[in-house]
């Protein structure tokens, strides 16, 4: 804690340099100069889970430390590179392989399962975890290869998710930084994961796969009592299960790290950072977006793994101030057809204007098959469906009143950048439950959903909780205190704030190593 504090006091003034990013395929890297490389700047090695929600923090990240006079190399696995290349554009950026980001692609064998899978949304899933797992091979020989140049990677910042990231760098003598892709409060559940299996506590499925925990769980340091059932996906599985396994295994790797990087703020979760710097050292760098500073809608920052249709800024540009309700369930999470009927229908019924985005994804053949017969045309006027958002433009939109969400981690911290509306939380998996008690409960920003004892949400919930949010009294009280935590942000991430001297200490640290 002292080497942090001090880091934190000699460390500023760096050179703002800008972000540059170029796609390099392994048979290209043997083309590029040494002498280039050979730039004197400490090299930063990332590893990315290939999902948009992990790429996306962690592109921000590196863009951010190039600022601060480092080298970085992104590593994605080879197939993946189409995708990011059409819909994301790294490599547009420069056309100089010699400038300080590359993004670097390994080859790695693509599973028999992948091929096999139908359903588009579990390839997705599928296809990340795939990606991660068999991009090691080509990860240690791209280090081998980076030895070879004048300037070799001097520290690793790897997703929590790329399970053999301590074995590669306990395997070259490289420092680990572990990037937390979602909030203080579920790192800290999952580091004591271990210690509540220990009690007794977990797990809270039988080998039988019965649920059967009841009681409140009160006993993580810096964590409000949670109740099993708002606990991450993972945990809620038998001992058996792959995922439950996964999860206690996190210990280790956040224990033999260097630290632990997560996008959030001190103020923010300010009792969960406390207590889980007593145990870690614990680096707090969001809301990420804005560490960018001014040209942080485009800050260069943003990856979509889907097609986005523009145009709805135009759309946004006409609508009244706060008058729109966006929604929007991520690049993962879709509603079941009956569900996306019944959000139309409430829609339709309080004849509250919206911005909707239903991924192609979501649909059996075309909307028609989803909507009610006569939804398009009764709502043309005043409401607009696309496929794909530029979400960080939309959510900064001033027209933009309020949001619909699954609770994912990014749109939150995106949410809360961007300006901060209050938000309708219907959560759907991972650690979304727990997302959801946080703006409910301790941030007070956002109205839950209630669902009915089949696991439905009725339309008439969702009417009451859009009229409530968008034109109630409560909804204004939640604006107002959205709009205070943007407030908060601004200031950690401005110069002398939380978040922007923990980037300062990550860089300082990176330039240690390479002494």
């Amino acid at each position: 804690q002292q080497q942090l504090q001090l880091q934190l006091e000699q460390t500023h003034g760096y050179l703002e340099n800008g972000a540059a990013a170029i796609c390099i395929s392994r048979r290209q890297r043997k083309h590029i100069s040494t002498k280039k490389m050979a730039c004197h700047k400490p090299h930063v090695l990332v590893l990315s889970l290939p999902a948009q929600g992990h790429v996306n923090p962690l592109m921000q990240i590196s863009t951010k430390l190039v600022s601060h006079g480092l080298y970085v190399t992104f590593v994605i696995p080879e197939s993946h590179v189409g995708g990011i290349k059409s819909k994301g554009n790294i490599h547009n950026r420069t056309q100089d392989p010699g400038l300080d980001v590359r993004v670097v692609s390994v080859e790695h064998r693509v599973s028999a399962e992948i091929r096999e899978t139908t359903n588009s949304v579990g390839k997705v899933v599928w296809e990340a975890f795939d990606g991660m797992r068999n991009m090691q091979c080509g990860v240690d020989r791209l280090i081998v290869e980076l030895q070879g140049e004048e300037r070799p990677p001097t520290l690793v910042l790897a997703d929590a998710f790329v399970s053999w990231a301590q074995e590669l760098t306990d395997k070259f003598g490289i420092p680990l930084l572990v990037f937390f892709a979602s909030n203080a409060t579920t790192c800290s559940i999952l580091y004591h994961s271990r210690s509540l299996k220990s009690q007794g506590i977990l797990p809270f499925t039988d080998e039988n796969g019965h649920f059967t925990a009841q009681d409140m769980v009160t006993c993580i340091p810096g964590i409000p009592p949670i109740h099993p059932k708002d606990f991450i996906d993972s945990l809620t599985c038998a001992a058996w299960d792959a995922r439950f396994q996964f999860c206690m295994r996190l210990y280790d790797k956040f224990k033999k790290s260097y630290g632990i990087v997560i996008n959030t703020f001190e103020e923010l979760e300010t009792t969960a950072i406390e207590a889980l710097r007593e145990e870690l050292p614990i680096y707090t760098v969001g809301p990420l977006l804005l560490l960018h500073g001014e040209d942080w809608t485009s800050a260069n920052a943003r990856i979509s793994y889907c097609q986005q249709e523009d145009h709805c800024v135009d759309w946004l540009d006409m609508q009244p101030t706060s008058s729109i309700l966006y929604i929007s369930f991520g690049s993962l999470a879709c509603l079941s057809p009956a569900q996306t009927k019944d959000v139309a229908l409430a829609l339709e019924a309080s004849h509250q204007p919206f911005l909707w985005v239903i991924p192609q994804r979501s649909a059996v053949a075309s909307l028609s098959d989803v909507l009610p017969q006569g939804f398009l045309s009764a709502t043309r006027d005043w409401g607009l469906i696309i496929s794909g958002a530029p979400q960080v433009s939309v959510l900064a939109h001033p027209s933009v009143g309020g949001f619909l969400s699954h609770c994912g981690w990014n749109s939150i911290i995106e949410n809360i950048s961007c300006k901060g509306v209050p938000m309708i939380c219907w959560p759907q998996f991972a650690e979304q439950r727990m997302n959801c008690r946080l703006l409910v409960d301790e941030w007070k920003i956002g109205k839950e959903l209630m669902v009915q004892g089949d696991g439905v949400v009725g339309r008439e919930e969702v009417e009451r909780a859009v009229r409530c949010v968008m034109h109630g009294e409560e909804g204004r009280d939640m604006k107002s205190r959205a709009e205070a935590l943007h407030t908060i942000a601004q200031r950690a991430t401005q110069e002398g704030g939380t978040s922007h001297r923990s980037m300062e200490a990550i860089a300082k640290s990176a330039q240690s190593n390479s002494k």
